[in-house]
């Protein structure tokens, strides 16, 4: 039996909720001994939202290219829809 990605075709667009990191820090896992090279914004009750420090091997699936943190999504969801049309918007 073969992965979801096998039926459903992919592609992979930039997570505007990461970015990469704008100056040195330890990745946010405990124990990990890692630098990070993305933050992630994360809401907070309190401050709005925090930027959570991450290393390579905390992603959660997500690779940087480019200098930009990019996540893989199927071409229909709504997600790839939006980054779609935001994209084929003329510019001012």
């Amino acid at each position: 039996m073969g992965s979801v990605t096998e039926h459903r075709p992919t592609a992979w667009i930039p997570d505007e909720e990461w970015c990469l990191v704008s100056s040195p820090r330890w990745c946010r896992m405990p124990k990990c001994p890692s630098t990070a090279v993305a933050e992630l914004r994360r809401r907070h009750v309190t401050h709005g939202f925090q930027w959570w420090a991450y290393c390579t091997g905390h992603l959660y699936g997500r690779k940087i290219e480019n200098g930009v943190v990019m996540h893989e999504v199927f071409v229909n969801a709504p997600i790839y829809k939006r980054w779609q049309a935001k994209r084929e918007m003329p510019r001012a």
